[in-house]
């Protein structure tokens, strides 16, 4: 095999991988938050992307709106220590 069969031949199998990657499509990233904190709780930038991100991925408004939602703690439920009595 000469010089230029051999450049040929390799340029070919690069047009034909590149052509392959390109029927792939484009990567995706992804956002995934871990390790969140009480005080992360706090930060209206992490929740509102954390927020955005699960509207993305998906998430009914019905669970949205019950893990997003802010107000006092929720009451306890069962018998407390001084029912016990």
């Amino acid at each position: 095999m000469d010089e230029a069969s051999c450049k040929q031949n390799i340029e070919n199998a690069a047009r034909e991988m590149f052509e392959q990657a390109l029927s792939l499509g484009a990567p995706e990233a992804k956002d995934i938050y871990k390790d969140i904190s009480i005080e992360d709780l706090k930060d209206e930038k992490l929740m509102g992307g954390l927020k955005e991100l699960m509207e993305a991925a998906g998430v009914d408004r019905k669970t949205l709106e019950k893990l997003f939602r802010s107000g006092d703690a929720v009451a306890a439920r069962g018998n407390s220590l001084a029912d016990a009595d």
